[in-house]
């Protein structure tokens, strides 16, 4: 049987070439070891990041500092601990330090009003927290806007009994603990507890059952009442003073995606197989990886996906060498062999694949 070449063919990602010019100018990280995509355990990816200028995009800089749980990644040059990033939903985890109290006391009362203010390009997350009282006949507020009060919401949490017999593990539904939702979209709120000494926040009324009530904004999904919280100081304690909270950002150089598009200098979405979606917490833009492609959307190729070789003549069924070819299908019959020098295509790249056939 005698081999015959019949062609050497080099291909080209026609539709990466083509979207060359359409691509954002925006600087990516440099790359250098002077950027760093971790700190505590907690990654990093862009567009945030640690280091000097370029390492992150405007508004997403973080710094990585020495805790008394060794060093940990802070949002800006605040109080927020991040805990984790999620490029996809556009938010982070953070711990938000000082959990507002109200501690009773035989003679007087001792209040701890939290005041909370994130920069752009930061957005309390509505979905993500919940507002939560616990305590005994304790009443809470929390004003939500850009200057702190510009919608007020609260909640009371009612007679826990003489010897908190009405409580129950799990049941924040009133007796000893409350929530409530709060308005999207805005990135400051003060929480405070609200002065109705004759029937709620009474000193002398609750003072052998609650010492303390507690009242935060916080993950919804990290909360479980325990009836401990109403009568200690556990629920402020179980975690050092600090709760979870889910904040919400964007890319906020823009009002939404067909504003952002007009200007390919300032332009976040910079990968191939990259879309925008806006922003849900106010004005901006996030980016996203296209459907079957993962990675990071705000770096050069940083979508990365694999397609299934698709064939009118069903080719899995025969004895080729291909198996995955991303970018790019290719049609061929079940008596050509294909001998492919790489398997995947990326861009601006020429791959040559010999097509031989037996005679």
């Amino acid at each position: 049987m005698q081999l015959q070449k019949l062609a050497a063919i080099f291909l080209v990602s026609l539709g990466h070439a083509a979207l060359l010019g359409a691509v954002g100018a925006l600087a990516p990280p440099p790359g250098s070891s002077n950027c760093s995509t971790a700190c505590g355990g907690v990654d990093i990816p862009y567009p945030f990041g640690i280091g000097p200028a370029g390492c992150a995009l405007p508004g997403f800089e973080l710094t990585c500092r020495d805790t008394n749980n060794g060093k940990k990644p802070f949002l800006g040059h605040g109080h927020f601990e991040l805990a984790g990033v999620s490029l996809p939903d556009g938010q982070v985890h953070v711990w938000k330090y000082n959990i507002s109290s109200y501690c009773n006391d035989t003679n007087n009362t001792q209040t701890n009003v939290d005041v909370v203010r994130f920069a752009d390009p930061y957005r309390i997350s509505q979905a993500g927290n919940v507002f939560t009282v616990v305590g005994c006949k304790a009443v809470a507020i929390i004003g939500v806007g850009d200057d702190f009060a510009r919608f007020l919401s609260g909640c009371a949490a009612t007679n826990c009994g003489r010897h908190g017999d009405r409580l129950a593990d799990g049941a924040c539904s009133g007796a000893g603990c409350c929530q409530t939702t709060v308005t999207k979209g805005y990135s400051a709120y003060v929480v405070e507890f609200t002065d109705y000494s004759t029937v709620f926040n009474s000193s002398k009324d609750i003072y052998n059952v609650s010492r303390c009530s507690y009242a935060a904004l916080m993950e919804s999904s990290s909360f479980d009442f325990q009836t401990s919280y109403a009568t200690s100081s556990e629920f402020f304690d179980a975690n050092g003073g600090r709760v979870p909270m889910v904040v919400e950002w964007a890319v906020r150089n823009a009002s939404n995606c067909v504003e952002a598009q007009k200007n390919r200098d300032s332009y976040a979405c910079v990968s191939m197989n990259s879309v925008c979606v806006n922003s849900s917490s106010g004005p901006g833009y996030i980016c996203n990886c296209a459907k079957g492609f993962d990675g990071n959307p705000y770096l050069r190729n940083g979508c990365q996906g694999e397609y299934m070789l698709s064939s009118r003549f069903s080719p899995i069924s025969c004895d080729g060498v291909i198996r995955h070819i991303s970018y790019s299908f290719i049609y061929t019959y079940c008596t050509y062999r294909l001998l492919v020098l790489s398997s995947t295509i990326k861009p601006y790249v020429l791959y040559l694949i010999i097509i031989t056939r037996f005679i």
